[in-house]
Parts: structure tokens; sequence; C-alpha cells
């Protein structure tokens, strides 16, 4: 369970990085530690049920599809 809070308090703290504080690099890191965690989760929930594992891969491509956006604003905005 320690994996999920991390992932979870992570992805909390993404929002406001980019949103609010406009630290897009800060963010995009918290997106990609965000990722790592994600895997982290599957890998021990795989362990104790693979149906609970099955159901995070699309929540994982959604955090990667914002971390994308993430560095496109990023770039653009410097």
């Amino acid at each position: 369970m320690t994996a999920w809070s991390v992932q979870l308090a992570r992805n909390l703290a993404w929002t406001p990085l980019l949103f609010g504080a406009g630290q897009y690099g800060v963010a995009f890191l918290d997106a990609a530690l965000v990722t790592l965690a994600i895997a982290a989760t599957v890998l021990f929930f795989r362990r104790v049920d693979r149906r609970a594992a099955a159901l995070l891969p699309p929540y994982r491509c959604r955090v990667v599809f914002a971390a994308a956006l993430n560095w496109s604003v990023r770039v653009r905005n410097g």
C-alpha cells in the first residue's frame, strides 16, 4: 500500500505544480515519478491480485499523456 499511497500523493501534487505555481519542469518531473510509482504499484499488486494490477495500465497511460502535454507546455512557455 506504500507504493499506492506514494503515487496518489505525487499525482495530487502535480496539478498545483503545473497550473497553480506554473512550475512546468518540476511538474514534469513529478509526472515522471508518478509513472514510476504506478509501475511499482502494478508489480506489487500483481503479487496479490492480477485483476487489480490489470486496472492500472490505463491510468498509467493517462499519466504519460498528461506528462507529454506538460512537456509541451514547458517547451512552449520556457
